[in-house]
């Protein structure tokens, strides 16, 4: 059988400033010699340099010069596969975490652009994770993080995700002071073969403020746990989406609503029996989660 050795890292206010990701389009490269890394970015392709490159660049963009392509390659002479990485952040020395670059803001969400050759049944994988210092601690705290699994892809598709609390029960929106992205060229521990991800034009969407003053004490989900539907009541809150995710934080299900309206019917009648939480999203840009659950 071969195996794949996947290296995973462990990983109010006003904006004053508010940058995107750096060097998120992939057009600027640092030529070691030996092989290319993005401006801004780390690898692991001088890990495995005796097998290929990791990560590359490429002129197949969805936009601009140059894309970055993360690759699962084969040692040769083994049957063992190894996972392409490609991040901005590296490896912490207390093992807490990931350093990672500077942000003054809080991002809604995170979106790209991709293709990807993969082997069957596999996904890459794009991570987000948000920290904040502790000084308590002494150490940076994870306070927000999203991911996407990236399915196959022969031509340039964006995909997006929420940016969400780690602590579901935090009704606030804590504002992080730095950001860590890793993106994996598969999500398997078991690949026959390998699987090349094109990866470009990453960047953050939306701004929400860091505290917003809402009173959510009258805002109603019923009935809860849900057969095929459930109502959302806001006496006080108009109701901009309500988007469900399940337990993974893989969104599942997203209804928008005109504006000023303050109770939404949704239906649940594709979704299965489990445990999901429920993101409500008011006109004045707070935002509340919900667990609910669904018995069919």
């Amino acid at each position: 059988m071969k195996h794949l050795l996947t290296l995973l890292f462990c990983l109010s206010t006003i904006v004053l400033v508010a940058q995107n990701i750096t060097n998120g389009d992939f057009e600027s490269w640092t030529d070691t010699g030996t092989y290319k890394v993005p401006v801004g970015w780390k690898t692991n392709t001088s890990t495995f340099i005796a097998f290929g490159e990791t990560v590359f660049d490429t002129s197949d963009a969805q936009s601009g010069d140059s894309a970055a392509v993360v690759q699962t390659i084969l040692a040769t002479g083994t049957s063992n596969y190894y996972a392409g990485i490609l991040t901005n952040g590296s490896i912490r020395n207390d093992s807490l975490g990931l350093d990672g670059t500077a942000i003054n803001y809080r991002p809604e969400s995170f979106s790209g652009y991709y293709k990807y050759d993969a082997a069957p049944g596999d996904k890459a994988l794009v991570v987000l994770y948000m920290y904040r210092f502790d000084a308590g601690l002494n150490r940076d705290s994870l306070i927000a993080s999203g991911n996407a699994r990236l399915g196959p892809a022969a031509t340039f598709q964006q995909f997006s995700f929420q940016i969400l609390n780690t602590d579901s029960s935090e009704t606030s929106l804590p504002k992080p002071d730095s950001y860590v992205i890793l993106i994996t060229s598969t999500d398997s521990l078991n690949s026959p073969q390998p699987s090349k991800l094109t990866i470009d034009n990453l960047s953050f969407e939306g701004v929400v403020s860091a505290q917003v003053p809402v009173d959510v004490s009258e805002v109603v989900i019923y009935p809860n746990p849900v057969s095929d539907h459930f109502v959302l009541s806001s006496p006080k809150l108009s109701i901009a989406s309500v988007t469900i995710l399940n337990t993974e934080g893989r969104q599942v299900q997203i209804q928008e609503s005109a504006l000023g309206t303050k109770e939404l019917l949704i239906n649940t009648n594709r979704l299965s029996t489990g445990f999901y939480y429920a993101q409500l999203r008011f006109d004045n840009g707070a935002i509340e989660t919900r667990f609910i659950t669904i018995i069919k």
